[in-house]
């Protein structure tokens, strides 16, 4: 949006409760230390508030400031632990940013930076002008105002705009989008494709540790009836199997973390220079919650149905097919129908293995139209004032 629309949303709106502006850029940031680049978003003061963020030195913006040239910046936490070993004595001093001076106003909390990988914030400048179409918008809706209502509001905006600046906003129409969607919409449909692979691994898995678990309990069957004929009650067998399996699973949990973390580390060094400043490679506490709980389900699941079967059996006759380690006419069905879930899930799992695999080999193969053997792209940015013309 340009800087006119965003103050007369910011003054006029029915629907927003708090409008803030954006855009992304960088700086070149020297001085004490090596040289390095800090990615930086530069805005307007309400997006902190529409953040709810919180700060340990300073605070933000003033509202006077907006748009209007200011040398002020505020640092995120990791920066600030970082480059300046959290001294606190930086609020108010100054540091060198593309070879100008800019006085440190305030150092966020610690959490996610918003957008991702950002370093540094700045307020807004009137460098693009009242129409200059640069802005990114992030607005928080009123209380009881859904997505609907707003986007009414905003079509009614666009029709405004258009009849009062015709040249500028003919046929521009501007749409509400949930901030979650924005930043994953595209990408949402291969994650709950990649989720259902996981699922469909998971329980090949879990089906597998049940027909083990059947097998190795018909092993123990006169071992189990013997328990019985002795006065176990088969709450306490259930019981008993449950233990050893979520046992099983826990430590099978705790291998998998641990690989997860060595090919997570593996998987930043092939990919995470190919990345954007704003996507991360890493282990969220979400992910190890949900795999804590699937452990436990898993667990449970694994142990529980081969207790429960073989609960099931008569003492007398468990006490007959014992030396023989059966689990009877019940145990057999349920273990093979375990094994056609198993072949018939494994066999989906190599379809769509399949199908990637060749879906990536033809996109290798695309000709794009030039050589890509030995060429490489590189960034450069040379502080504009020593570089004031393009022709340099």
């Amino acid at each position: 949006m340009s800087q006119r629309e965003i103050e007369d949303l910011q003054r006029e709106s029915e629907s927003f409760e708090l409008v803030a502006a954006y855009y992304l850029s960088q700086y070149n940031l020297t001085g004490d230390g090596l040289p390095e680049v800090a990615p930086c978003v530069i805005h307007t003061h309400q997006l902190f508030e529409v953040l709810g963020v919180d700060f340990v030195l300073g605070g933000p913006f003033s509202a006077a400031e907006d748009f209007r040239r200011q040398y002020r910046v505020i640092l995120t936490n990791e920066l600030w632990q970082r480059r300046f070993g959290g001294d606190p004595a930086i609020l108010g001093s100054s540091i060198v940013l593309d070879g100008g001076s800019y006085v440190v106003d305030g150092v966020l909390g610690p959490g996610s930076p918003f957008p991702p990988g950002i370093e540094l914030h700045r307020q807004v400048t009137d460098y693009y002008g009242l129409d200059g179409r640069r802005n990114s918008v992030l607005a928080l809706l009123r209380p009881g105002v859904g997505l609907v209502e707003a986007q009414r509001e905003l079509e009614r905006w666009s029709l405004r705009w258009q009849e009062q600046h015709p040249e500028l906003n003919r046929g521009i129409r501007f749409e509400a989008i949930p901030l979650r969607d924005s930043w994953i919409g595209p990408a949402r449909p291969y994650l709950w494709t990649l989720v259902g692979a996981v699922a469909f691994v998971l329980l090949i898995a879990i089906v597998n540790a049940i027909n083990l678990l059947l097998g190795r309990a018909g092993d123990r069957r006169s071992e189990t009836a013997l328990r019985v004929s002795l006065g176990a009650s088969r709450s306490q067998l259930v019981r008993q199997s449950l233990v050893e399996s979520l046992v099983l699973a826990g430590l099978g949990g705790g291998l998998g973390l641990l690989l997860a973390g060595v090919c997570l580390r593996l998987l930043r060094r092939l990919v995470e220079a190919q990345l954007p400043p704003f996507m991360e490679v890493r282990l969220e506490p979400v992910v190890l919650a949900a795999t804590v709980a699937l452990v436990l389900i898993s667990g449970i699941l694994a142990g529980l149905i081969p207790a429960l079967i073989s609960s099931r059996l008569a003492v007398a006759r468990g006490l007959r097919l014992g030396a023989r380690g059966a689990l009877g006419d019940a145990g057999s069905r349920v273990r093979g129908l375990l094994v056609t879930t198993e072949i018939a899930l494994a066999l989906v799992l190599l379809a769509g293995a399949g199908l990637m695999i060749r879906s990536v080999l033809a996109l290798d193969r695309q000709d794009l139209g030039f050589e890509t053997d030995n060429l490489y792209t590189v960034r450069v940015d040379p502080p504009y004032w020593s570089y004031n013309k393009t022709s340099q």
